[in-house]
């Protein structure tokens, strides 16, 4: 019986050492691990040389905290803009990324790069991209008007609804879908997610005067995508206080 009592002892103590070192096991795989949105964003066409902007969701899926280092963009027409580096388990922080297409040609395309360090073990270097083309004309196939939102100064600080309109000239109806809408343009509703064709649709689009007015510099836009049988376009509609001047349409000689 004795040597039996020692027996179970010794399972008991064995039993409680592998559970330690199962619990310590686990302890050292608690790692922080960083998720993003989307790698890549396409602006689409970009109907004008204002800063336009979009917002990369970081979100933080492992079970410790994930502290983002170092943000770099490949390029000086990026601006960007993160409220806290510290993302805690399960939750996500805002990265913003502001492109000033001023110093694209029409009808060129741009791809740039932002690259971010965290202490994810995984993945510790991170490289997003954003895509767009200037065009101050538009899409051909749907004529947006205005092409850009513009305020006027004198008004209330609040907030303001305006109406952009949108002209299909296909011979057949197109869908709409409001992609993102960033800065101070808050909301974006449609009445009709579908254009008729040779129709027309509307957007209202509610906008924070006081920020847009305070922030001229930052990026202001909705990303509208417009899908018909055969094509797919994306357009980002910047937005702007009237005392904001469109730069001169510049022609490569």
């Amino acid at each position: 019986m004795l040597s039996i009592a020692i027996f179970l002892r010794r399972v008991r103590s064995s039993l409680l050492g592998l559970g330690w070192l199962l619990a310590l096991s686990t302890a050292t795989q608690a790692e922080p691990k960083l998720t993003v949105s989307e790698e890549r964003w396409d602006f689409g066409i970009i109907t004008a040389s204002f800063p336009v902007q979009h917002v990369f969701k970081l979100r933080n899926t492992g079970d410790m905290p994930l502290k983002i280092g170092q943000i770099t963009p490949g390029c000086g027409c990026l601006v960007t803009s993160l409220k806290s580096d510290v993302i805690g388990p399960g939750q996500e922080a805002s990265l913003g990324v502001t492109f000033n297409a001023a110093n694209v040609m029409p009808g060129e395309t741009a791809e740039k790069t932002v690259t971010l360090t965290c202490n994810d073990p995984q993945e510790p270097v991170r490289t997003l991209a954003i895509h767009g083309t200037l065009s101050y004309q538009g899409l051909p196939e749907v004529a947006i008007q205005p092409m850009w939102i513009c305020l006027k100064k004198k008004g209330n600080a609040g907030t303001a609804w305006t109406k952009m309109v949108l002209i299909n000239h296909r011979k057949e109806p197109c869908d709409i879908q409001i992609l993102e809408t960033s800065g101070a343009i808050r909301k974006a509703t449609l009445p009709s997610r579908k254009i008729p064709a040779l129709g027309r649709a509307e957007i209202n689009l509610l906008v924070d005067r006081k920020r847009l007015a305070e922030e001229a510099k930052e990026g202001h836009s909705a990303t509208v995508l417009l899908q018909g049988k055969e094509s797919s376009n994306r357009v980002t509609i910047p937005a702007c206080m009237e005392a904001v001047k469109v730069s001169p349409l510049r022609i490569r000689k």
